[in-house]
């Protein structure tokens, strides 16, 4: 999967749906404009593979947000398996860099990228001390005392061992290009249009502010499925997206 070049090809949409018949009606009234979907938990255990392989059948993208974690690693060669011949372009990974190793194991001769997630946007640093990820209190990463030391740290443990993209906030795109470059695939959620709310995202960013800190894609649910007029918020999510690009 290469570094997008137009505007509109760098949103993804999250189909964060209970239904395969919702999830249609979202893809209809978005066709033309958007052709990269994620499938998150809600919609992959109420349809399985089914709606992504129709998806596929429709030349569409599709990100598989699954967060596969720490397992058996034959369970998760195999699981990682089964994924990748459905035909995704990427999937994403929530653990260390043994993990990683074993879903790239798993994908095999695949083409589907394997992208390691940093933290989740709803967290903030109170929750990862609760969790004992940040501050001294944590004994196993009392050298992390920040949410951006444990996302540089996570991202440099990744992209040693394979990695093929980061998922982080688009408040640290800049800070990860810097420090690690430009090779890697950079794909942001918790994005928000200018005017929108946050909802629960500690760390949300605009478009043009993800964009321009170096984002290669844009993961972006609620600002269009809630939108009066879905197609009218995409059109508003590009030119946000053009504004970053053109700085």
């Amino acid at each position: 999967m290469k570094h997008p070049g137009n505007p509109q090809d760098r949103i993804i949409f999250a189909l964060d749906v209970p239904d395969i018949e919702l999830a249609r009606s979202y893809v209809k009234q978005l066709d033309g404009l958007i052709s990269f979907y994620k499938v998150g938990w809600e919609l992959f255990l109420a349809t399985g593979l089914g709606f992504v392989k129709e998806l596929k059948e429709q030349q569409l993208k599709v990100f598989l947000d699954l967060k596969l974690t720490p397992d058996i690693p034959a369970q998760l060669q195999r699981a990682t398996q089964t994924l990748a011949r459905a035909g995704i372009e990427c999937m994403t990974v929530h653990g260390n860099g043994k993990t990683i190793e074993m879903v790239k194991a798993g994908r095999g001769e695949t083409k589907v990228q394997i992208l390691s997630l940093t933290v989740l946007t709803s967290m903030s640093e109170h929750d990862m001390r609760d969790l004992y990820i940040t501050g001294s209190q944590g004994a196993s990463s009392a050298h992390v005392s920040s949410v951006e030391e444990f996302v540089d740290s996570r991202a440099h443990e990744s992209l040693q061992h394979g990695a093929d993209g980061l998922i982080a906030s688009g408040l640290h795109a800049a800070m990860l290009r810097e420090k690690h470059g430009n090779e890697f695939l950079l794909v942001c959620p918790g994005i928000r249009p200018s005017g929108v709310s946050h909802n629960e995202h500690q760390r949300a960013a605009t478009p043009t502010q993800a964009v321009k800190g170096g984002a290669d894609y844009l993961v972006i649910g609620r600002p269009i499925r809630d939108a009066a007029n879905p197609r009218e918020a995409v059109k508003k999510i590009i030119g946000e997206i053009e504004e970053g690009l053109s700085v």
